[in-house]
């Protein structure tokens, strides 16, 4: 129900109201009025003489408003109405203004923070290519950086293929690995595709990098050095009580060197028959 037919459906209420309680009131007169006539005299007043019946006073009844009234009332509810109905819709636009006025500063500050945004970050190389892509007239460009990535691969497998020392290949490697290429390595031509760990085998031109392979130091030697390093000539013994170290759940006393790293070095290649290099002894 609407507004507008509530107000019309209280306004029948109330006259159907006004008029139901007009009608008992009217009733119950006419009955008081009907018992009060023929009720019989009792035995005292049959004595006394009979007087005139007094006219009985009509009672006043409340009639329904007259026509006039009513309408002059209806009229101040309708003009009251229509004044809170214009009042608040004044307000509802206002309001309205307002937000809309501030979404649009709101909207124009983003374009202004995106268009900053993209002048200070540099397009990455599949955006650049999606964007030329977008474009109709850029074909011919699209077709030239194409061309030239065919070209770079060709020329690196070319370059690859002459070279022969590992050490050359492994700085060729080098050049051609980098963070932009691990992160297109899905976009990169198979033949091309660096190596991200040594030791695999190169797709460049079937040729393979030969694994460089540390060689490994006899345990005797490994021996012979340990004893030598905790041999009282060349170290002593730490007498402080916490003068300790703990590796692997073994517990070993420290130990100071007496001489310098390079002249035991010397030492231990002049008492030994077999030599090794500076690195290995320390």
């Amino acid at each position: 129900m609407t507004p507008r037919d509530h107000r019309a459906a209280l306004k029948k209420w109330k006259e159907h109201c006004t008029v139901y309680r007009t009608k008992r009131l009217r009733l119950k007169s006419v009955t008081n009025t009907f018992i009060r006539d023929n009720t019989p005299l009792s035995d005292l007043e049959a004595g006394t003489p009979p007087t005139r019946p007094a006219t009985p006073v009509p009672e006043q009844f409340s009639s329904a408003p007259s026509p006039a009234t009513s309408s002059a009332s209806l009229q101040q509810r309708k003009k009251e109405t229509t004044r809170r109905r214009k009042k608040f819709n004044r307000k509802r636009n206002e309001k309205i203004a307002h937000l809309e006025k501030k979404l649009e500063k709101y909207k124009k500050r983003l374009a202004r923070f995106k268009s900053k945004m993209k002048k200070n970050v540099e397009d990455t190389p599949k955006t650049k290519i999606l964007k030329m892509l977008e474009e109709p007239d850029q074909k011919k460009e699209v077709v030239k950086k194409a061309l030239f990535g065919d070209v770079i691969t060709k020329q690196l497998q070319q370059n690859y293929s002459t070279l022969k020392r590992t050490k050359d290949r492994q700085i060729f490697k080098k050049v051609i690995t980098g963070s932009i290429v691990q992160k297109y390595r899905q976009w990169i031509p198979k033949e091309i595709k660096p190596l991200s760990m040594p030791g695999k085998i190169s797709n460049l031109s079937g040729l393979d990098i030969p694994v460089v392979k540390r060689c490994k130091i006899p345990e005797s030697y490994k021996r012979a050095v340990y004893n030598f390093f905790e041999d009282d000539i060349n170290s002593r013994m730490g007498a402080g009580k916490k003068e300790f170290i703990t590796r692997k759940a073994v517990k070993k006393q420290k130990r100071y060197l007496l001489d310098t790293v390079l002249n035991l070095y010397r030492t231990f290649i002049t008492g030994n028959n077999f030599k090794i290099s500076y690195q290995t002894f320390c």
